[in-house]
């Protein structure tokens, strides 16, 4: 099994690795260590973008819920001057169902009289008979 050897192993080995080969690796660890540094400020970039847009989202948010407090505050103020249609149609619909319910208790009181009328005249003709 080989050995893994460090920098400082190597440093203490001399040229057994190879002046050539210890600059290669040095090279390749300190562009792995810059490689490192650009993600984490890549990633500190993407974090402080991402903030800055949930910030004004919010904002934006807001924004809306007052408009739609104020669209509803002046909805209901439009209201209060001016009732709605449905309110008035509601009212002709009741105001025309008791002209019926009138209209309906007239025919039934003529009904009772004219039932009172043929009893009268039930009663006349029975006797007439009797």
């Amino acid at each position: 099994m080989h050995k893994v050897y460090s920098l400082k192993d190597i440093e203490n080995k001399g040229y057994r690795v190879g002046s050539i080969r210890e600059s290669e690796l040095e090279k390749a660890l300190r562009n792995n260590i810059k490689s490192s540094s650009g993600l984490a400020n890549e990633y500190m970039d993407l974090q402080d973008e991402y903030s800055k847009r949930v910030k004004d989202f919010d904002q934006e948010r807001k924004k809306w819920n007052q408009d739609a407090l104020r669209y509803g505050a002046s909805k209901r103020h439009d209201d209060i001057i001016e009732p709605p249609k449905i309110d008035t149609e509601i009212n002709s619909k009741v105001s025309e169902s008791r002209s019926e319910n009138a209209n309906t208790s007239e025919i039934n009181d003529k009904d009772i009289i004219s039932h009172s009328q043929i009893q009268d005249i039930a009663i006349g003709g029975a006797e007439e008979l009797g």
